[in-house]
């Protein structure tokens, strides 16, 4: 017998990925209600791309070839 909520919610998440191992999907919402109603907060935030996408993007720098003063075509007076 569990002896504590985190001991529960681990047991539960085993018995969930035996017998609803083709729906990921029900057991996140099911692990997500969980600690909702029991106050468990994550230590660590999600490790999805959606996270990343909402950093600043960063600045591609000029290739040589770009970085010219001026284009070939154009003669200095």
């Amino acid at each position: 017998m569990p002896k504590t909520l985190v001991e529960f919610r681990a047991q539960n998440l085993r018995l969930l990925e035996r017998l609803c191992p083709d729906d990921p999907r029900y057991i996140a919402a099911w692990l997500k209600q969980f600690d909702e109603q029991n106050g468990i907060t994550p230590r660590a935030g999600p490790k999805s791309g959606k996270s990343r996408a909402a950093a600043s993007p960063r600045r591609k720098t000029a290739s040589p070839a770009r970085t010219r003063s001026a284009p070939s075509s154009v003669s200095p007076r």
